[in-house]
């Protein structure tokens, strides 16, 4: 299912919640220690580094983490700029041409909230599973994150 988004407003935050499941390998009571923390808050602004969304603020715990995230909905990179975010994803030697429809393809997925949650979801979840002797399988988090999306702010009271 697909969710729906608010379309009109240029800038947009959202609060993202990530849930770990209670039944963790070897660890019922916290799924992260300190090395998992850090290799998801490096994985999470190493994926900000290539799409146009930015981190705002966030809180990982040993069971879930919270990611204010901003998104902007006018694109403001060139194709050339997305040739070189794509060499970094895919560690390319070089860039690609950036005319290509790889290219145009990848400029459209760079400032979709769902595919950044999803490659970061992914990314951390394949490496997290092989951390340990008897190796886990599947799906790391709870169904799908939970995102709640900021669009008007309170304003201050006159006085």
């Amino acid at each position: 299912m697909k969710r729906r988004y608010d379309m009109e407003s240029k800038v947009v935050f959202y609060h993202v919640i990530i849930k770990v499941p209670d039944n963790t390998l070897d660890n019922h009571a916290y799924a992260f220690n300190h090395k998992h923390k850090s290799y998801l808050r490096d994985l999470l602004f190493w994926l900000e580094s290539i799409y146009e969304l930015e981190v705002v603020n966030y809180c990982i715990m040993s069971t879930h983490a919270h990611f204010v995230i901003r998104r902007d909905q006018n694109s403001k990179l060139s194709f050339k700029q997305v040739a070189y975010r794509y060499k970094k994803y895919k560690y390319l030697k070089e860039a690609p041409d950036a005319r290509t429809c790889v290219i145009r393809k990848f400029a459209q997925r760079l400032n979709d909230l769902g595919d950044f949650m999803a490659n970061l979801q992914k990314r951390f979840a394949a490496w997290y599973n092989q951390q340990f002797e008897k190796r886990r399988r599947g799906q790391l988090f709870n169904h799908c994150y939970k995102a709640i999306q900021w669009v008007n702010f309170p304003r201050k009271r006159k006085r």
